[in-house]
């Protein structure tokens, strides 16, 4: 037909793969990837039979051009789902192992399908009774797909059976949602558009110039096309195998994507200075064999970063929009180019563009290098984080908390108002001022403490004065005058006559108001009767049968007088706990430097269950000049309680130069709790010698060493074992054990890779977790990381993680240059040596140890191990 359609014939193909892939969208979502993969070689197969049937019965030319279309669509709709396919049965790590495996079969049925051409062309005088061949490949390709199905098992999947029905439409805006909202996506399409037009554009200078003119006729083309094929991916296999799989494989997947760009500049330059045959076939192999060899594996392995309910329409939009997109816009380029330039123009300009596009195609690539990696990060938190969607635009956000305000429902009108705090909203003075106003004549409390809260956590403003004071010369319950006068004393200097009325509210028969008004006053700094309110206070303090007694303990404290101390010191033992944790807090704030003698005190009330009392006690040990026991500080940082971690960060952080060396060697005990080690990395690492990070990575080893041994222990205990009460209990704490271990080694890794918790945790919890794909993706992550040594033997072990015995043993061997010996006959000794009270009950009782005459006895050992774990 010539090449001069060839334009047409890509718009043509590229116009109907973009409706063929508005119905991949759809049914990628609904059906399995092996059963869709066969439903497209099905498809593939009945479209070629039909047509080389309508060929041999009618005489149309243009035939010959739907064969050659829809044999590309086919292709086009395979190759792109083969990524998904793959992609489904092995996990992200796994992936960049056996992609290149698996591509190798590309370039070996290119040279068998070249070697068969040029055996064949030889006997038969109708070349396209050869599509004969093309239907019997994909009926064998059916066959090793149900092998494929009965031998291997899926790790992850895109199609949900449960799935909403959407229109195409929808699914494709959704998608489009995704990619402008993913960084990875965005680059993912400007790439493929880039590609695409370098692509068209190269394959037009030496499908329809370089060619013709080396070969006139058809038949010579044939041939040369065929041999082409042959040697094509002969050199593909070569380079493969003994070149790029081994390079590749030691590359992260976003450098691999830009090496393609680099080859396709360096063809689209040897075009610009030497156009010519040598130029052709090679910008021909960069842009068809290096395209299968390196862009599209790397390209399928990109989307090891997109969430797997995303593949199927991502991929639609890529291939269905983007890229007939940018065929469309290479194709319009060459016939606009063709029709106003000469063929010698052509060979200078058309090289000059490939080549310009190219170098943005590498610009593109080295952003979309940092997405991937935020993307596989991205997936596991996915799954480890609750993903909160944007729900409104401020201005909705505002209309909504409006409303809430307005509602009869005393929840509803606290969230608001939390909300208007936490947004810092001022232009909700008015409406708050009105809400305090209106609320104070109901029994319900809440609202109106909380308008009150939420007015002082706005910027300071005149308003917001007037209407606080207001309030208190009008409030009525105890509660409420308290709160009020607890805020306003960070106000502006109040008039006299509010003065007097805060004095009158000595008066009041509520202890909260009496001390709420005592230091109102008292910190007033022109108020001329402190003395007075202190003798009011410490007569309260001698009558300890008083309601409310702490209160005025407390108050005694805010005075801030260090001659009262010796008032508090009775109240120290009390047998009322609030008394007690009164008398101590005012206890520290009138000591006034005093604090280092106290310090047994305030390590001693570090102990308690009170978290008033501890902070307190912390707030003290900080003003104190040294520390002598650092160990019951250390041990509030495995506390669930992030305020009490952060004051015990303080201090040891206060003390580092005294307290360093202390938690160095706390780390090395084998007992510290996960929490507590990472919180002491975060104060110490950045203080770290070389020397003793090198230690700690050899602590880390030795951890990586015990996880591996109790992996293995587990597994020649469930096979040894016989069937007992406690079995199932034993092996949920070898693996909790194990856990342990393997939390400390990724604590070091993370340390040494200068991440966070969120990359610690996200971590844990894909290597912990049953799925596949979450573990693939942690590996992945891990692999990202600066940190090599660690990193790499964690990776080996996952990566080479067996069920059985003898493979677990052969890889403890490979990463600790030792053999383990565990076998049916010691590994009872093996469960013996660990170090876990509750694991040693469950062993006597597993023994049969409690003897009649000893029955007591052995019963209340156990129950000491129960009691102490």
């Amino acid at each position: 037909m010539g090449g001069e359609v060839l334009p047409y014939i890509f718009i043509m193909i590229d116009g109907i793969a973009m409706f063929a892939f508005f119905a991949y969208a759809n049914y990628s979502k609904k059906i399995a990837e092996l059963r869709l993969l066969s439903i497209l070689f099905m498809v593939a197969i009945l479209y070629l039979s039909s047509l080389l049937i309508c060929i041999h019965v009618f005489e149309f030319v243009w035939l010959y051009a739907a064969i050659f279309v829809g044999f590309f669509i086919c292709f086009i709709m395979i190759t792109t789902h083969m990524g998904t396919f793959f992609a489904a049965y092995f996990t992200t790590v796994q992936l960049k192992r056996v992609t290149y495996v698996i591509n190798l079969g590309l370039p070996i049925g290119g040279m068998l399908g070249g070697a068969s051409l040029v055996l064949l062309l030889q006997y038969i005088s109708e070349p396209e009774s050869l599509m004969a061949l093309t239907v019997l490949a994909y009926i064998m390709a059916l066959f090793i797909l149900n092998l494929i199905n009965t031998r291997l098992s899926s790790v992850r999947t895109g199609c949900n059976k449960f799935i909403l029905k959407q229109g195409v439409i929808k699914q494709l805006s959704s998608a489009f949602n995704y990619i402008i909202s993913a960084r990875l996506m965005k680059y993912m399409s400007l790439g493929m558009v880039l590609f695409v037009v370098s692509s068209k554009l190269m394959e037009y200078q030496y499908q329809v110039i370089i060619y013709p003119e080396t070969f006139p006729q058809p038949t010579d083309r044939a041939r040369f096309f065929a041999i082409y094929e042959f040697w094509g991916n002969f050199v593909w296999i070569f380079l493969q195998l003994l070149m790029t799989s081994k390079l590749l494989s030691q590359m992260s997947i976003g450098a691999r994507s830009l090496i393609h760009p680099v080859l396709m500049m360096l063809g689209s330059i040897g075009l610009f200075f030497r156009f010519g045959f040598a130029a052709g076939v090679t910008s021909h192999f960069i842009n068809q064999e290096m395209r299968g060899a390196i862009r599209s594996p790397t390209n399928n392995l990109l989307f090891n970063a997109v969430p797997p309910n995303m593949w199927g329409t991502s991929k639609a939009f890529l291939n269905g929009i983007a890229f007939p997109l940018a065929t469309i816009i290479a194709s319009i380029l060459l016939l606009t180019l063709s029709d106003f330039l000469s063929k010698d123009e052509l060979r200078f300009y058309l090289p000059l563009i490939t080549l310009v596009i190219s170098v943005f195609s590498i610009l593109t690539a080295l952003p979309q290098w940092a997405a991937y990696n935020e993307g596989v990060f991205g997936l596991l938190k996915h799954r480890f984080f609750a993903n909160k969607k944007q729900i409104c635009r401020e201005k909705v956000l505002l209309a909504m908390v409006n409303k809430k305000l307005e509602s009869v429902i005393v929840d509803e009108i606290i969230i608001a108002l939390d909300m208007i705090a936490l947004l810092k909203a001022d232009e909700f003075v008015n409406s708050l001022g009105e809400l305090l106003q209106s609320s104070q004549h109901n029994d319900d409390t809440r609202v109106t403490i909380h308008c009150i809260k939420t007015l002082a956590a706005l910027p300071q403003s005149k308003d917001i004065t007037l209407y606080l004071q207001n309030a208190l010369l009008n409030a009525k319950h105890a509660d409420i005058i308290a709160q009020l006068l607890l805020v306003l004393v960070e106000y502006q200097q109040p008039s006299q006559s509010f003065i007097i009325a805060v004095e009158k509210l000595l008066q009041h028969c509520s202890p909260n108001v009496f001390v709420a008004a005592s230091l109102y006053l008292f910190k007033q700094s022109d108020y001329q009767s402190k003395k007075m309110l202190e003798q009011a206070v410490i007569a309260r303090i001698k009558q300890s049968e008083l309601p409310q007694f702490e209160l005025y303990l407390q108050a005694l404290g805010e005075l801030k007088q260090s001659q009262y101390r010796s008032l508090l010191l009775p109240f120290l033992d009390d047998s009322r706990e609030k008394v007690r944790l009164a008398a101590f807090k005012a206890n520290i704030q009138l000591l006034q430097g005093d604090f280092d003698s106290y310090q047994p005190v305030f390590i001693k009330a570090l102990e308690s269950s009170n978290k008033e009392m501890k902070l307190a006690a912390l707030f003290a040990l900080k003003q104190c000049s040294q520390i002598s026991d650092w160990n019951s500080i250390i041990k509030l940082l495995d506390s669930s309680d992030s305020v009490m971690v952060e004051q015990g960060k303080e201090i040891l952080c206060l003390h580092l130069n005294k307290s360093k060396e202390k938690m160095f060697s706390h780390l090395f005990s084998g007992q510290v709790p996960v929490k507590q080690s990472f919180e002491i990395l975060s104060i110490i690492y950045p203080h770290l010698k070389q020397k003793q990070k090198t230690c700690l990575s050899e602590q880390a080893d030795h951890f990586l060493e015990q996880f591996v041994y109790l992996q293995i222990l587990l597994v020649v205990f469930q096979k040894y074992e016989p069937e007992s009460t406690t079995k199932l209990l034993i092996e949920k704490i070898i693996r909790e054990r194990a856990a342990y271990f393997l939390h400390h080694v990724l604590i070091v890794i993370t340390y040494n890779c200068n991440q966070q918790v969120e990359f610690f945790n996200r971590v844990c919890f894909g290597l912990q977790s049953e799925c596949k794909s979450d573990q693939g993706n942690a590996l992945e992550v891990l692999s990202h990381g600066t940190e090599k040594y660690i990193s790499g033997r964690v990776l080996y072990y996952f990566q080479h993680q067996e069920t059985d015995l003898e493979n677990q043993l052969k890889s403890y061997q490979i990463l600790f240059k030792q053999e383990l010996l565990l076998s049916s006959e010691n590994y009872p000794k093996a469960l013996l040596s660990i170090q876990h009270n509750l694991l040693q009950a469950c062993l006597l009782i597993d023994k049969n140890q409690l003897v009649d005459n000893k029955e007591g006895y052995q019963n209340s050992q156990i129950q000491l191990l129960l009691h102490t774990q």
